[in-house]
């Protein structure tokens, strides 16, 4: 127990954020990186009232939460609040806790992250768009003064050359002359509001104008008092943003791009010059590649992290190429040499000229990730030979008894082994299932490709199913040659058809029909499977999840109880890993269309690959 909550400790101060639990107002427990935030030792922050570290701006909010917890609610608490370090600066954290109930009361866990560089950039950017808008607003605008009816008192050029005339031609018109009477009330009742709260209200909206052109005007609606007449009225400043909307669409993309890495850069994130030196990194790069500080790091060229020089090229190369890495794992070697893999996503920064100005990327250290998959992947693979081999014994065995060796069995006899038989073989296919989808999942799965007669096999595969077919006496149609020939794996295909065949085969009903489609698409250089059969069908709300693993639709669980719900998902993974596509269409108690296009000659990198 103690050996736990020392780990348990020590992995709560290693987590690079902080983590404090309090009781009533008392804080009890904090990490290292909580007092690395707040400037205060452990001695220091024990038994401390949390309101003393607190922004007073959040006391009354942080009390009401207090109370509620008094009253013996486990309330959560979500939000990003304001600190106060020991040495009097203020910071913004984000804040995540829970109250949880113990013998002695409610204590309460919280998690929380230092925010305030992102609060600062949140701050800068509103500061620099106050001063675009005010550069906007003072620029050659669209002005105009009004009434609270939207009736023009005043109007320069460029207000009037918008509206379609000069100045004299609306001094004492009403936008209701001008305009459709749902935008006139809608832009009358925002003119009374400004007047009522005296305040100013600006918008953008997409307006058709006299012309008949449609233009995206940016309006700012002023409250004015005309003290002569003692009237309130407003001002609109006006400015046709049109190529700004345009543009703004453009910037929001880039923006989405620059967002989605600083985000990430939780992880390790960085900055290079094509050349190896570092720019930027963060410290959670520096931990992962276990340097001390941002400083040592910067002093190593990145070439230097890689396992060998050619692997370094190999990287310069690709993302030089096609401008970013996605998803993509990549082998690095730490300051003590020890080899890490991490999934790194990076892209070429360029200026307008085209030249390359450095690479910026985040990395993910997937090591004890990819660690647990190979012990998985091993467990697995020893799991299931353990598993088949007393089950083969078994089928064996039966086999021989049912052949009568050495002595012939009574019916009673015969029907307990064949049901053993039959039990077996279930277990057989559902460890082959397993085992197909644990490599399937692992991205483990062998691709064997060679020539393949893809008619023979599915004729092979109906040979073997014969028996159910002659009992349910089931009408074949075979439009397929002899020999279809293309290049993939033997396998794979083969364990595609066996389960579309036999779901085929198990659900048409007595006296059925199954008809079965291969062609050659010689343009697009693709092979075309259609399996069709009158059975059950699928109902139209179970549809969307017939490729889900472990799913089974509600009709054909009563026609057969014996089924997993596996063979559907591992075709679909198989047929989507061989760069094919699968579909279906099916009517309920009318029966089901099940469509495959495979590559006719697979090529070595199947979509797994290029995925990793």
């Amino acid at each position: 127990m103690q050996n736990q909550e020392k780990n348990f400790k020590t992995l709560v101060n290693m987590t690079p954020a902080a983590i404090f639990i309090t009781k009533k107002d008392k804080i009890i427990y904090t990490n290292k990186y909580t007092r690395k935030i707040i400037g205060y030792t452990k001695k220091e922050t024990t038994n401390t009232n949390f309101f003393k570290i607190v922004h007073p701006d959040f006391h009354p909010i942080l009390q009401k939460n207090l109370n509620k917890r008094s009253k013996g609610k486990t309330t959560k608490f979500q939000k990003e609040i304001k600190i106060i370090t020991k040495q009097g600066k203020t910071r913004w954290v984000s804040v995540n806790s829970k109250g949880i109930k113990t013998k002695n009361g409610i204590i309460v866990l919280g998690v929380s992250l230092d925010i305030t560089e992102k609060k600062q950039a949140e701050e800068k950017l509103k500061h620099s768009e106050a001063k675009y808008r005010a550069l906007v607003e003072n620029s050659n605008m669209a002005i105009a003064v009004m009434d609270k009816n939207g009736k023009f008192l005043f109007l320069n050029k460029l207000e009037a050359k918008m509206q379609g005339g000069v100045p004299a031609d609306f001094i004492n018109k009403s936008i209701s002359s001008i305009y459709p009477k749902k935008f006139t009330d809608k832009q009358i009742k925002i003119f009374k509001q400004v007047i009522k709260s005296n305040k100013l209200i600006k918008k953008h909206s997409l307006i058709k104008l006299p012309s008949g052109k449609k233009r995206w005007i940016f309006s700012s609606v002023i409250p004015l008092l005309d003290t002569i007449n003692k009237k309130h009225l407003v001002q609109v400043i006006s400015h046709d943003i049109t190529h700004h909307i345009e543009t703004h669409n453009a910037l929001k993309v880039s923006e989405k791009k620059f967002r989605s890495f600083v985000e990430n850069a939780i992880n390790g994130a960085y900055q290079s010059t094509p050349q190896g030196k570092i720019i930027m990194a963060n410290m959670s790069l520096v931990k992962m590649l276990g340097y001390k500080s941002i400083k040592e790091l910067k002093q190593i060229n990145t070439k230097f992290l890689y396992p060998s020089l050619k692997k370094r090229k190999e990287f310069t190369g690709h993302i030089e190429k096609h401008g970013s890495l996605s998803n993509v794992e990549v082998i690095l070697k730490t300051k003590n040499n020890e080899l890490i893999t991490v999934l790194e996503n990076s892209r070429v920064v360029k200026n307008k000229k085209g030249k390359i100005l450095y690479y910026e990327g985040t990395l993910i250290d997937i090591t004890e990730r990819k660690q647990i998959e190979q012990t998985k992947s091993d467990f697995v693979s020893l799991a299931s030979h353990q598993l088949r081999t007393p089950l083969a014994t078994i089928n064996w065995y039966t086999e021989i008894l049912l052949q009568k060796i050495p002595n012939p069995l009574s019916k009673d006899q015969t029907q307990c082994i064949k049901a053993v038989a039959s039990a077996s073989q279930r277990m057989i296919n559902l460890v082959n299932n397993l085992l197909s989808i644990s490599k399937l999942e692992l991205g483990t799965l062998s691709i064997k490709i060679r020539q393949i007669n893809i008619s023979k096999i599915t004729r092979n595969l109906l040979s073997n199913l014969r028996p159910g077919i002659i009992e349910k006496n089931l009408t074949i149609h075979e439009k397929f040659g002899k020999s279809i020939i293309l290049r993939t794996d033997f396998e794979l295909i083969q364990i595609v058809l066996q389960n579309l065949l036999s779901n085929a085969v198990k659900y048409t009903k007595k006296n059925g029909e199954i008809k079965i489609q291969i062609l050659k698409q010689k343009l697009k250089k693709r092979i075309f499977i259609k399996i069709k059969d009158n059975g059950c069908g699928i109902p139209k709300s179970q549809q969307n999840k017939i490729f889900s693993k472990f799913f089974r639709s509600y009709n054909a669980k009563k026609q057969d109880t014996t089924g997993t719900g596996l063979g559907l998902y591992i075709a679909k993974s198989i047929i989507y890993y061989l760069n094919g596509n699968i579909w279906f269409k099916s009517k309920h108690k009318k029966g089901t269309i099940f469509y495959i296009t495979l590559p006719i000659n697979l090529k070595i990198k199947t979509r797994q690959d290029k995925k990793t």
